[in-house]
């Protein structure tokens, strides 16, 4: 299937003028009112997250308090085999990290990504100002349309977008924060995208186009897969942000366990960095009704000849955020009671035994109301990949892992 890149002269609200004007089309064919089903939940969330920094040569701040009041709109509708999706939102921040430099690593799980669609709007304080520690921005998180028949699947707009199968290691997902790096559990940041999926008995096929503000950085992507009772094969190729790859994953299903495997082979456009692949296999099991398990082993098999640098350069390819070779990353989810869940979820560098410790317990309060309190510490020698002194520059500053522990809670009202 041939790609349709946008053209480079295309202005960011292009996709949005598309969505607006399919929209027209759909509800300019007479529709009586009751044909459209229309559905709005409004969501209100409140989280307060510390953070240990562990960094010298950046900004002075060491330690922190964010604070975020999250207010969303999710509005749906659907006629016949067409529906879209709508989200608004508006958040309300606290932060001593919004007078810190934009490199320093305490803004880094706050700034929002630059997507294709700009949306995001800063409204307080003024755009560039650096002495408020408070900040109140807009953003809109779902933004598309779809059509679905049987054999038919279109999607365009901004919306939730992993072509992985893997849990803890997602391979083939390189348009969100992984695990490693994930914060608030507010932020959820989807990509910009326009899809068309075409389902043929036990194949499928999937063009996915992915795209950011940079143009050279907008992925076209080719995905097809195969079913055969409980086993799946998935292939994988094209333009990933700004390299080259291709891939396969494979599932097979039982009645309780899940076993997986998923590799990706980048070939880079950068002179510095040579072919390389990354690949990770999976076990997930439901032993009790209360407890499961995920098991997932992750191979880099370019990232270990950084593992030892003293010097990190500028420019880095985006599949190399690992600095090592081989990750053992493991999740055990336990059922307390109804209301009730607690998950621990430890990652082991196997290259240089730095670790991430990450616990959560939820709490179900009722059909509309959530808690999640949750907390992550990391540990390694200097120079290993999770320890307090990871990343070390050339001028004498270094950066390391943080650690934090926060509370957040939701609460959903129609």
């Amino acid at each position: 299937m041939s790609e349709i890149k946008p053209s480079p002269k295309a202005k960011p609200f292009g996709l949005t003028s598309i969505i607006t004007y399919l929209s027209f089309c759909l509800h300019s064919q007479h529709l009586q009112a009751e044909a459209l089903k229309l559905k709005h939940r409004w969501e209100i969330a409140g989280s307060a997250q510390g953070t240990q920094l562990n960094q010298e040569g950046f900004s002075e701040l060491k330690n922190k308090l964010d604070g975020l009041v999250l207010l969303g709109l999710e509005q749906s509708g659907q006629y016949k085999n067409w529906s879209f999706e709508f989200r608004p939102e508006l958040k309300i921040w606290a932060s001593p990290a919004f007078t810190t430099p934009p490199n320093d690593s305490s803004r880094f799980m706050l700034d929002d990504p630059k997507r294709a669609l700009n949306l995001h709007n800063q409204v307080y304080p003024a755009s560039g100002t650096t002495t408020k520690t408070e900040m109140v921005t807009t953003d809109i998180e779902k933004l598309n349309l779809k059509y679905r028949n049987s054999y038919l699947d279109l999607t365009l707009g901004r919306n939730p977008f992993n072509p992985s199968i893997m849990r803890l290691s997602p391979i083939w997902n390189k348009f969100n924060k992984d695990i490693f790096f994930s914060g608030d559990p507010n932020l959820q940041f989807n990509p910009d995208i326009a899809a068309i999926r075409i389902t043929q008995d036990k194949f499928w096929v999937q063009n996915a186009n992915v795209f950011t503000r940079d143009s050279k950085s907008n992925s076209y992507l080719l995905i097809g897969g195969y079913n055969f009772k409980s086993v799946e094969l998935q292939f994988l190729g094209g333009q990933m942000l700004d390299e080259t790859a291709f891939g396969s994953n494979l599932s097979i299903a039982t009645s309780k366990s899940l076993i997986k495997a998923e590799i990706l082979t980048i070939i880079t456009n950068r002179n510095s960095e040579a072919k390389h692949s990354q690949g990770a296999l999976g076990f997930e099991n439901s032993w009790t009704d209360s407890f499961s398990t995920i098991s997932e082993f992750m191979v880099s098999t370019l990232s270990h000849q950084f593992q030892d640098s003293r010097e990190i350069s500028e420019g880095a390819s985006p599949f190399l955020k690992l600095r090592s070779e081989y990750y053992l990353l493991n999740q055990f989810d336990y059922q307390f009671s109804e209301v009730w869940t607690g998950s621990l979820i430890p990652i082991l560098n196997l290259s240089d035994s730095s670790q991430i410790l990450s616990a959560a317990l939820k709490a179900n309060l009722s059909d509309n109301f959530e808690m999640n309190i949750q907390a992550k510490i990391s540990g390694g020698s200097d120079f290993s990949e999770f320890g307090a002194k990871s990343l070390h520059y050339t001028n004498g500053s270094y950066q390391g892992f943080n650690n934090s522990a926060g509370l957040t809670m939701k609460y959903f009202f129609n």
